[in-house]
């Protein structure tokens, strides 16, 4: 196991969630502000998601040959604010939904020993370039076991 097949895992079970339009399993960058807004785009809307891994702890407890290595992931979505449609509600079901995915597959199909509790989440609204939209973050910690030696 690794670092790459847990991030793989989460990309792969939140991009078959239905609502959830693109999943990208690491940060987006471009040079330009206008070229970043559009790779969140699906037409007109915005309903994207990323995953990256701002810090993580490894742990080697005494000579038992086996290191413990909890990824903190970062979870974010942006998806357009429509008062009319209700995206207030949408998203909030969609911030949920993500976190259903953890409480469903505990050890991510067994590529993780265990995802820790608790999953802490954050929603606001904001500029997104011209698009005002409601953004989430979502921390979630993720254990896996690395046996060496």
């Amino acid at each position: 196991m690794s670092l790459a097949t847990v991030r793989t895992e989460v990309k792969t079970l939140m991009a078959a969630t239905s609502g959830i339009e693109n999943v990208y399993d690491y940060r987006r960058y471009t040079r330009d502000y206008a070229t970043y807004k559009d790779l969140f785009k699906e037409g007109a809307h915005i309903n994207t998601w990323e995953i990256t891994r701002p810090t993580f702890t490894r742990l080697v407890h005494g000579s038992d040959a086996t290191e413990r290595v909890v990824h903190n992931f970062l979870i974010r979505g942006f998806y357009s604010l429509d008062d009319k449609a209700g995206s207030e509600k949408v998203f909030q079901n969609l911030v949920e939904t993500v976190c259903q995915i953890f409480r469903d597959k505990p050890t991510l199909e067994g590529y993780a020993e265990v995802v820790k509790y608790p999953i802490v989440g954050r929603t606001y609204e904001e500029m997104f370039g011209s698009v005002l939209c409601h953004i989430g973050e979502i921390d979630v910690s993720i254990q896996e076991r690395i046996v060496f030696g």
